[in-house]
Protein backbone atom coordinates (compact mmCIF):
# COMPACT_ATOMS: atom_id res chain seq x y z
CA UNK A 1 0.00 0.00 0.00
CA UNK A 2 2.82 2.45 0.82
CA UNK A 3 5.02 1.37 -2.25
CA UNK A 4 1.50 2.38 -4.36
CA UNK A 5 0.75 5.35 -2.96
CA UNK A 6 4.78 6.22 -2.97
CA UNK A 7 4.61 5.55 -6.64
CA UNK A 8 1.06 7.61 -7.29
CA UNK A 9 2.51 10.48 -5.87
CA UNK A 10 5.83 10.00 -7.97
CA UNK A 11 4.75 8.96 -10.95
CA UNK A 12 0.62 8.87 -11.05
CA UNK A 13 -1.65 6.42 -12.01
CA UNK A 14 1.11 3.91 -13.44
CA UNK A 15 3.38 4.55 -10.82
CA UNK A 16 0.29 3.03 -8.77
CA UNK A 17 0.33 0.12 -10.46
CA UNK A 18 3.73 -0.63 -10.39
CA UNK A 19 3.71 0.19 -6.68
CA UNK A 20 1.40 -1.99 -6.12
CA UNK A 21 2.53 -4.86 -7.68
CA UNK A 22 5.96 -4.59 -6.19
CA UNK A 23 4.78 -4.21 -2.78
CA UNK A 24 2.18 -7.43 -3.92
CA UNK A 25 6.05 -9.23 -4.51
CA UNK A 26 7.78 -8.18 -1.73
CA UNK A 27 4.61 -9.31 0.24
CA UNK A 28 4.55 -12.77 -1.10
CA UNK A 29 8.61 -13.06 -0.64
CA UNK A 30 8.56 -11.92 2.69
CA UNK A 31 5.73 -14.72 3.78
CA UNK A 32 7.86 -17.62 4.16
CA UNK A 33 10.68 -15.90 6.09
CA UNK A 34 8.20 -14.67 8.04
CA UNK A 35 6.79 -17.96 8.58
CA UNK A 36 10.35 -19.62 8.89
CA UNK A 37 11.00 -16.56 12.26
CA UNK A 38 7.58 -17.94 13.85
CA UNK A 39 8.78 -21.10 13.72
CA UNK A 40 12.00 -20.73 14.86
CA UNK A 41 10.66 -19.11 17.61
CA UNK A 42 7.94 -21.41 18.40
CA UNK A 43 10.22 -24.18 18.36
CA UNK A 44 13.02 -22.37 19.84
CA UNK A 45 11.01 -22.24 23.30
CA UNK A 46 9.77 -25.64 22.87
CA UNK A 47 13.26 -26.90 22.92
CA UNK A 48 14.27 -24.66 25.78
CA UNK A 49 11.37 -26.07 27.65
CA UNK A 50 12.67 -29.59 27.04
CA UNK A 51 16.35 -29.23 27.80
CA UNK A 52 15.46 -27.57 31.19
CA UNK A 53 13.11 -30.96 31.66
CA UNK A 54 15.74 -33.08 30.33
CA UNK A 55 18.40 -31.52 32.65
CA UNK A 56 16.22 -31.29 35.69
CA UNK A 57 15.33 -35.17 34.99
CA UNK A 58 18.99 -36.25 34.56
CA UNK A 59 20.51 -33.90 37.41
CA UNK A 60 18.04 -35.62 40.41
CA UNK A 61 19.75 -38.82 40.44
CA UNK A 62 19.11 -42.08 39.02
CA UNK A 63 15.92 -42.78 41.96
CA UNK A 64 13.25 -41.33 39.36
CA UNK A 65 14.76 -43.59 36.57
CA UNK A 66 12.04 -47.02 35.96
CA UNK A 67 13.83 -50.52 35.95
CA UNK A 68 13.79 -52.50 33.04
Amino acid sequence: MVMGIVGLILAGWEGLKGGLFWGLAFGAFSIPIGGYVIMAKYWGKFAGRYSAWRYKNDTEGDDNKPDY
